[in-house]
């Protein structure tokens, strides 16, 4: 029996970048612990087709140390992503230990 799959036409990828306020590493407790909390969100959140947390190297004054790579299916599910109220939670977390965030959302 052949079967067709519809795949989306396209995907959004969705990627941060956070940069620890200075003096803190990836070792302290409440960078763990929030680390481990975006980890775990994107597997709870039906909206999510990807979800990857890695922790970054580099010592340039433009190096991050956290990175986010997510993909959606569409823009909407993108927007709904943001205001979902169990990402607000880990936006507070990663607002204690980052001082600096870059964002890119593109379709692939």
């Amino acid at each position: 029996m052949d079967r067709k799959i519809a795949y989306p036409v396209s995907m959004i990828r969705h990627i941060v970048l956070f940069k620890y306020n200075d003096g803190l590493t990836q070792e302290d407790p409440e960078v763990a612990a929030t680390r481990q909390a975006l980890t775990d969100l994107g597997p709870t959140l039906p909206i999510v087709r990807g979800w990857e947390v890695r922790q970054c190297f580099g010592d340039q004054a433009v190096s991050h140390d956290l990175i986010l790579l997510a993909q959606f299916d569409t823009r909407a599910d993108l927007a709904a992503y943001a205001v979902d109220p169990e990402h607000q939670k880990v936006i507070v977390q990663l607002d204690r230990i980052a001082d600096r965030k870059a964002v890119a959302d593109f379709e692939v």
